[in-house]
């Protein structure tokens, strides 16, 4: 099955490792198109735990293109680099006022969305104890692996990747069956996966 649809998926140095991988390998197995974008002027990207990857391309190479869905993981580096910038904060807040995708996990709800508005009120969930870094009146914390509110999907963290995926698979129109029977391949509960419809 193919979708066409076209995700990214923004990464500093120190991001965390298996979250990207984890979350990189479910889409793409679902056949979506998925980019890996370095927002630090190099492809070279240098993970939490001193893993390189290369980026498929730079951020200052998208001009203004909205995709269909904004992909954040955590590592404390990464998400403290993402959210200092004004211009990819902006370039988040841009993709969800147009009714995109945005999809966070561990540390990236609260620092790089919370921090700066862009949960509107709405559930999420974030890495333990990071949610009483952002205001009560922006989101509520709700405490599970993966919350979808909206346009917005969040994870708890890494042991919850393979479902965040599913849940990003979900939203972007992947077949229901399809991707249950993907999960199971690789060897995860399917009841894991009680929350989608």
């Amino acid at each position: 099955m193919t979708v066409k649809t076209q995700a990214i998926m923004l990464l500093m140095d120190g991001f965390e490792d298996a979250e990207a991988i984890i979350v990189l390998d479910f889409l793409r197995r679902m056949e979506l198109s998925v980019t890996t974008i370095s927002c630090t002027g190099n492809k070279i990207l240098h993970s939490y735990w001193g893993v390189n990857l290369q980026a498929d391309t730079l951020l200052s190479e998208l001009g203004d293109q909205l995709y269909d869905a904004v992909i954040l993981v955590g590592g404390p580096k990464n998400t403290s680099a993402l959210e200092q910038s004004p211009l990819i904060v902006d370039y988040i807040g841009r993709h969800d006022q147009a009714g995109k995708l945005i999809a966070a996990v561990c540390s990236a709800p609260a620092k790089v969305l919370g921090w700066h508005q862009l949960l509107k009120g709405r559930s999420y969930v974030c890495s333990s104890g990071l949610q009483e870094t952002v205001a009560a009146d922006e989101g509520t914390f709700v405490d599970q692996g993966v919350v979808r509110d909206g346009n917005l999907i969040t994870c708890k963290g890494l042991g919850h990747c393979f479902e965040f995926g599913a849940a990003i698979a979900r939203a972007l129109g992947c077949d229901l069956a399809a991707t249950k029977t993907q999960h199971e391949h690789i060897y995860c509960d399917p009841e894991k996966l009680s929350f989608l419809q």
